[in-house]
C-alpha cells in the first residue's frame, strides 16, 4: 500500500485522530476547555474565513509568479478512489491535524514561556516540515498558512474555525486534483 494511495490518505489522519483523542484522555484535557474546541463568534468567524480566501488567492499568484508545478491531476476513472480522497483530504485531514497541531501541540507550547506567539510559529513550523509529499518552496507557503492559521486560533479562540479554515484550504487543492470529463473519458 503506497503512502499515496486514496486508502492511506483515509487512514491515516483516521488514526491521528484516535492517537490525539487518546492523548487528551490519558492527559486528561477538556475539548473545549484547554483545546477550545468551540464555535467562534460569527464576527471572528467571518473576518478570518475572507482573510483565509483571500490568502489563497494570494498564494495561489505567489506559487505561479515563483513558477511552482500545480499539483498533477489525478487519474482515476472509478469514482470510489476519488471519493476516499474526498474524505480523507478534506474531511478528516483538516481535523487530524488541527487537533493535532492547533488543539495539543497548540496548549502545550502555549504553557512554555513562549506563549501564544511562540506556539503559533512552533506549530506552524512543525507543520510546514511535516509535509514531505512538497517540495521547499510549497513548504515555506504552508508555514505561512499554518501561521495565518494559528493568528485564527489566537484571535478567535476557537479550534473549529481552524479546522473549518483548513477545510476550506484542503477542498481548493482537492477541487485543483480532479480529472475533467475529458481527461477521464477521453473520448467524450
Amino acid at each position: 500500500m503506497s503512502l499515496n494511495s486514496p486508502f492511506t490518505k483515509m487512514l491515516v489522519p483516521a488514526v491521528t485522530i484516535a492517537v490525539v483523542a487518546i492523548a487528551v484522555h490519558i492527559i486528561d484535557l477538556s475539548w473545549s476547555g484547554e483545546l477550545r474546541l468551540v464555535l467562534p463568534s460569527l464576527t471572528s468567524a467571518a473576518f478570518w474565513i475572507v482573510v483565509w480566501i483571500a490568502w489563497v488567492a494570494i498564494s495561489e499568484r505567489i506559487s505561479s509568479k515563483l513558477s511552482i508545478p500545480k499539483s498533477r491531476k489525478w487519474k482515476y476513472k472509478d469514482t470510489t478512489p476519488l471519493v476516499l480522497l474526498f474524505i480523507g483530504i478534506v474531511v478528516l485531514a483538516p481535523i487530524a491535524e488541527e487537533l493535532l497541531f492547533r488543539g495539543l501541540l497548540y496548549w502545550r507550547f502555549k504553557q512554555t514561556r513562549a506563549g501564544d506567539p511562540g506556539a503559533i510559529l512552533a506549530t506552524a513550523l512543525v507543520f510546514a516540515i511535516l509535509h514531505l509529499q512538497y517540495g521547499w518552496s510549497e513548504r515555506v507557503l504552508i508555514l505561512l498558512d499554518g501561521i495565518l492559521i494559528g493568528m485564527a486560533r489566537w484571535q478567535s479562540d476557537s479550534l473549529l474555525l481552524t479546522i473549518c479554515l483548513h477545510t476550506i484550504g484542503n477542498a481548493y487543492a482537492y477541487y485543483q486534483r480532479l480529472p475533467t470529463r475529458r481527461e477521464i473519458d477521453p473520448g467524450s
